[in-house]
């Protein structure tokens, strides 16, 4: 009776062997697809280093003025994710309402050389910070116009009185030059057929 008893034991044993060697087995194979992974981490982090540098380097060469508008709107950015759900549903809302607005209004930077092709008593007055800090009021400034035009055409009750005598002379103005521009090209074209 020990015998057999012995013998269950002993096939016990071994099956408790068997399932650790078949454990040690796949701990050695994780740890050498890990082995394999930690070479790739490693060039992934050299790749985001250089990127990185590469960053740095544009970000050094632009405007002040530009800096300050990408810091402002990576605060915005990282304020939303961590408002969680709050966050997620304002940045979908701010989504759905780029996708239905317009392109932005086009800005052309001065450059270098354009500053340097001015006269020197020019030069000394303006830096180039000031004349693209000026690029983008004006086309902040055109951008507004912009809005207050299309709203008093779409939805006028939507704007505040003064907004709304604001948009309205604006509307007229744009009016009477895109009829002037008419009446000219229509002048244009008669004069040249006579």
């Amino acid at each position: 009776k020990s015998k057999g008893l012995f013998q269950q034991e002993l096939v016990g044993l071994e099956a408790n062997v068997r399932a650790l060697e078949q454990h040690v087995a796949h701990l050695k194979a994780f740890l050498k697809q890990e082995d394999a992974s930690v070479s790739k981490v490693q060039a992934l982090l050299e790749a985001c280093r250089l990127q990185n540098q590469d960053i740095q380097g544009i970000e050094s060469s632009m405007p002040p003025h530009v800096q300050t508008a990408m810091l402002a709107a990576d605060t915005k950015q990282a304020t939303q994710l961590r408002g969680g759900k709050e966050g997620r549903d304002q940045s979908k809302k701010e989504v759905n309402a780029t996708q239905k607005k317009k392109k932005p209004v086009p800005r052309w930077y001065v450059t270098e050389a354009e500053l340097a092709s001015i006269s020197s008593y020019m030069r000394g007055r303006v830096t180039l910070e000031k004349i693209n800090a000026a690029v983008d009021e004006m086309a902040k400034h055109a951008e507004m116009n912009n809005r207050l035009i299309t709203t008093i055409r779409a939805q006028p009750s939507k704007l505040a009185p003064a907004e709304r005598k604001r948009a309205t002379d604006l509307l007229h103005s744009v009016a009477v030059r895109q009829s002037v521009a008419a009446t000219n090209t229509v002048l244009y074209i008669l004069n040249q057929q006579s």
